[in-house]
């Protein structure tokens, strides 16, 4: 099954994406090693990204807020 889903950077969408695709590799490795993880995919915490998400927030201009939320 395919399913398009749209996220938005920094929020929950970002953490349950981490989470699915997560599941996906650990599914289709039946479990054993955890084959299908790249040791370069670090896991992060959902607190994590919602402080990269507050201070991008907090950094971003009027100008460029207008214009993410424009989008």
């Amino acid at each position: 099954m395919l399913v398009d889903s749209l996220h938005i950077k920094g929020s929950i969408d970002e953490y349950v994406a981490q989470l699915v695709s997560w599941k996906e590799a650990a599914a289709n490795s039946g479990l054993d090693w955890g084959d299908g993880v790249a040791d370069t995919q670090v896991f992060r915490h959902l607190d994590s990204i919602i402080e990269e998400f507050c201070r991008d927030t907090l950094e971003m201009s009027a100008r460029d807020a207008f214009e993410a939320l424009a989008a």
